[in-house]
């Protein structure tokens, strides 16, 4: 879990703007020093650093993961306020974030309408193609979805 970190740092290859690399590799850190992947502290912290890391926690939280289920609201907002009282991530932040968050989650719902829906489209076509044996079949199945990308471009 803690490894995707550094993982990012090399994917991004010194690629992207250095704030928003360094706001990517800082979103498991916490105020008192006890994250990762460099232990730092609020001193060392920007306010979108710390935006992120709680965003981050939100998105964990109300996420269905293989290993767990979402949370409800009232789980999430328990979750937060603790981290909160116990220095990990920033007050003001979460306050804000616990005020508004039935807001800020269905703001994000309708937004990433369009990401799910390419991501479903996706995985079915995924799914499809595991279940086709021979190679034909594959190779068949791939031109039709490049023919139906084209005609979606050219009506």
């Amino acid at each position: 879990m803690r490894t995707h970190v550094g993982f990012t740092k090399e994917i991004f290859g010194g690629s992207i703007d250095d704030a928003v690399e360094r706001i990517a590799l800082r979103h498991h850190e916490k105020l008192n020093g006890t994250g990762y992947p460099d232990g730092l502290f609020a001193k060392d912290l920007s306010n979108e650093e710390r935006l992120v890391a709680i965003a981050d926690i939100i998105s964990a939280l109300t996420g269905t993961r293989s290993y767990k289920e979402s949370y409800p609201l009232e789980k999430i907002t328990t979750i937060l306020e603790s981290m909160k009282n116990d220095q990990l991530v920033d007050p003001d932040i979460v306050t804000i974030a616990v005020t508004n968050l039935d807001s800020i989650l269905e703001t994000t719902a309708v937004r990433c309408r369009p990401i799910l829906r390419i991501y479903e489209k996706l995985k079915n076509e995924y799914q499809y193609l595991l279940g086709l044996t021979s190679d034909d079949d594959k190779l068949n199945f791939a031109l039709s979805i490049k023919k139906q990308e084209k005609a979606a471009l050219w009506p």
